[in-house]
């Protein structure tokens, strides 16, 4: 039974954020410490989590109230599953507003196909994010103002070029879950459709022959002066991400919705541009096992024309 660690750890975590921002008694009282630490249900990253929440909300009573008051009781995951909802439902501006509901599974379903994969940052996240609601493009700002409002689940990780990190596996499993997500959830398959799509498009207009400018083929890529710097100046994250991870996506969305953009890349030149990328940033072996897979789907034909 962890829950009078839980009490110790709500407490401190409380009187820390009295202390620095020199908030009233009320945040102090046993029955609130008590109380965050009975909903915690064993678990202290419901507890993280709620720090996080109300730090984010500027620390008023009504987003502790909110917290109090609108967790389930009936063991960890429903406490836990209650409190990401209270996350969502507060960065989607209410349960009215269809738009945001909209735009906001828009984004959590990019994030939670590629944050297994590898991690985006804000700038290439857009760039896999298609049309929302009848909108051309959801603004970058637009994009990074709703990763601010979630960053009590979600965190941008400096060290690594400013990904978007989850602050927790379980909310990714929340994602996941139809039942435990609710409205925001959205079907994996067709998150992988979009993905798919994306990532030709992107492949598209950004393979090109010799794209790091090298002066010459024949020099191994481990002698190739400043290759590190080359590549990443010249292949922007989208597009690393998208040639190796487009078959990723494609095993799991419906072939034949997807299924034209496989032929007219096999058909097309940008297949070389793609194995030289893949040469480039150390993925031959993901390449090997896209094709592998892509012949267990379609016939292949030799033309010796």
């Amino acid at each position: 039974d962890a829950e009078e660690d839980i009490t110790l750890y709500t407490r401190s975590r409380l009187e820390a954020l009295v202390e620095a921002k020199r908030l009233g008694s009320r945040w102090l009282e046993d029955k609130l410490v008590h109380e965050l630490a009975r909903k915690a249900s064993g678990l202290f990253i419901w507890t993280d989590t709620v720090m996080k929440f109300v730090s984010d909300q500027y620390l008023s009573d009504a987003a502790m109230d909110s917290v109090i008051s609108g967790t389930g009781n009936n063991g960890s995951m429903s406490s836990l599953d209650a409190l990401y909802k209270s996350v969502l439902q507060n960065t989607r501006g209410g349960s009215g507003n269809a738009q945001n509901l909209i735009i906001l599974r828009t984004v959590l379903g990019a994030i939670r196909v590629t944050a297994k994969n590898q991690p985006l940052s804000i700038d290439a996240l857009h760039d896999f994010i298609p049309q929302v609601s009848g909108q051309m493009n959801l603004p970058r700002e637009a994009l990074g103002a709703i990763i601010k409002e979630l960053r009590s689940v979600l965190y941008e990780d400096k060290s690594k070029g400013g990904i978007i990190r989850v602050c927790h596996p379980s909310f990714l499993d929340f994602l996941e879950n139809a039942e435990r997500c609710g409205d925001f959830w959205t079907d994996p398959e067709q998150l992988h459709e979009r993905m798919v799509e994306r990532c030709f498009v992107i492949m598209e207009t950004g393979l090109k022959f010799n794209i790091c400018g090298l002066e010459t083929s024949c020099v191994a890529n481990a002698d190739v002066a400043n290759l590190e710097r080359r590549v990443k100046d010249k292949i922007p994250e989208c597009l690393q991400y998208g040639c190796l991870y487009w078959a990723a996506h494609l095993t799991k969305a419906n072939q034949a919705t997807v299924g034209q953009h496989l032929v007219d890349f096999l058909r097309s030149l940008r297949i070389l541009y793609w194995l030289e990328v893949l040469s480039l940033i150390g993925g031959l072996k993901t390449g090997l096992n896209a094709l592998q897979y892509v012949s267990s789907l379609y016939e292949v034909r030799t033309n010796h024309e």
